[in-house]
């Protein structure tokens, strides 16, 4: 969820900057989504392990190549969106991050508030 809310808001940001092409717009959504599913996935692995910190880091270096890597570019239409549009999918990024910790907790808790409805719904006679 917060992923998605992330992509959404940086391409809602993206696409009322003027003069910026379609394929900046994506861009930039592509690249905060891929951001925040290496933060998802870097949450989802621990407890840490060095296996797993190599995945982390390899997924990153990927996602930092096909920034740069002309075959790779071309292949996931990344093209360069102007500095300001990148400094502000930099801080949708950063700001995903930060909210990781509490959001995963409030989800935590959701899911044990259900839990424990459906416990009490099984327990009491029908």
């Amino acid at each position: 969820l917060l992923a998605s809310l992330a992509t959404f808001a940086a391409f809602l940001v993206a696409q009322n900057t003027d003069g910026l092409s379609l394929e900046q717009e994506r861009t930039t959504a592509t690249l905060v989504l891929a951001s925040s599913a290496i933060i998802v996935l870097a949450r989802v692995a621990r407890p840490l392990q060095p296996w797993k910190v190599l995945l982390i880091g390899l997924m990153a270096t990927f996602l930092a190549l096909t920034t740069v890597f002309d075959p790779l570019r071309d292949y996931f239409e990344i093209v360069d969106p102007p500095r300001g549009t990148m400094v502000m999918a930099i801080a949708v990024i950063a700001a995903t991050a930060v909210l990781m910790q509490p959001v995963w907790v409030l989800g935590d808790r959701a899911v044990a508030w259900g839990e424990r409805k459906l416990a009490a719904r099984k327990r009491s006679p029908s």
